[in-house]
C-alpha cells in the first residue's frame, strides 16, 4: 500500500486494513510512502492516519485486493 499526499509520498502514516467486521492489520509507511500489510485476498477497508503534526486528513478507501496487490491511499491536506 502506498500513502500519497498533496506533496508526494507520506512517511510515518499508520495504515490499517480490515474486512467488514474483522480485525485490523496495520503497518507504518516508510520514507517512500509504502506500507506492507500481509493479508489474504479479499475486499478491505483501508484507513491511513497521518503522523502527529502532519497537516493531513485521515483517509479511508475500500478496495478489492483479490487480484490487485497494491492500493494507493490519497490523503488530502488540511486547510490553514
Amino acid at each position: 500500500m502506498r500513502v500519497d499526499g498533496p506533496e508526494g509520498d507520506v512517511a510515518g502514516a499508520r495504515v490499517c486494513a480490515a474486512r467488514t467486521g474483522g480485525a485490523e492489520t496495520c503497518a507504518t509507511s516508510g520514507a517512500d510512502g509504502r506500507a506492507t500489510v500481509e493479508i489474504p485476498p479479499g475486499t478491505y477497508t483501508v484507513r491511513a492516519t497521518p503522523q502527529a503534526g502532519q497537516r493531513l486528513k485521515e483517509a479511508l478507501v475500500t478496495t478489492d485486493l483479490t487480484e490487485a496487490t497494491t492500493v494507493v491511499i490519497p490523503m488530502l491536506g488540511r486547510a490553514t
